[in-house]
């Protein structure tokens, strides 16, 4: 099982896309930095992020781009959850 860590924005950055198609089933996936704004808008990526098992946003990095209190579907955590996912998961992947 592998932690994918999206930094990019989705805007800027085909990594979020490549991510999502090398993905395995229990693969998890957190979104941190600028990745955090795929969460806003309705994007082509919703569909596949709604079905990952895995699926984390980081929260101070919602609140740090404004967009803490939109009424986002997805998993809130803090950097504790955080450190707490990278030993959860066999390895950890950052895609810069």
């Amino acid at each position: 099982m592998i932690l994918h860590l999206i930094k990019a924005s989705p805007f800027s950055s085909q990594n979020l896309n490549q991510c999502l198609q090398e993905m395995a089933e229990n693969d998890g996936l957190l979104l941190i930095q600028d990745a955090v704004l795929a969460v806003t808008g309705n994007q082509s990526w919703h569909t596949p992020l709604k079905s990952l098992k895995h699926f984390y946003v980081l929260e101070e990095d919602l609140q740090a781009r404004g967009i803490a209190e939109a009424a986002i579907p997805f998993r809130r955590v803090d950097y504790q959850r955080f450190v707490a996912l990278t030993l959860e998961f066999d390895k950890v992947r950052s895609w810069i």
